[in-house]
């Protein structure tokens, strides 16, 4: 029972996580944010695995709002490297490349 729940729960995340738009916009310029979207099945996986089949879509639609409530902007082609504003304290630590 175990391992059919298992199977029927990943059949379903992996589904989830492939939807694609057949045209993408090319003005699109937000992405949703991926570490917010796991945290959000992860919240909503016990609701996912053990609501009533009648009442799924109500959890769906609670899982659906909550990613899209969290984007980024879309940076593609960055000519810099991304590094931190912080100033950076005395202390390095083992930062050496040796």
């Amino acid at each position: 029972m175990s391992r059919l729940c298992t199977n029927e729960s990943e059949n379903l995340l992996n589904s989830l996580l492939n939807l694609q738009p057949d045209e993408m916009d090319p003005k699109q310029t937000i992405q949703a944010n991926f570490k917010n979207s796991l945290a959000t099945m992860s919240r909503h996986l016990e609701d996912i695995m053990f609501v009533p089949a009648r009442c799924i879509k109500k959890v769906m639609d609670d899982i659906v709002s909550s990613i899209s409530r969290n984007h980024q902007k879309l940076r593609p082609g960055r000519s810099y490297i991304r590094k931190s504003k912080k100033p950076v304290n005395k202390w390095r630590g083992c930062e050496s490349t040796a």
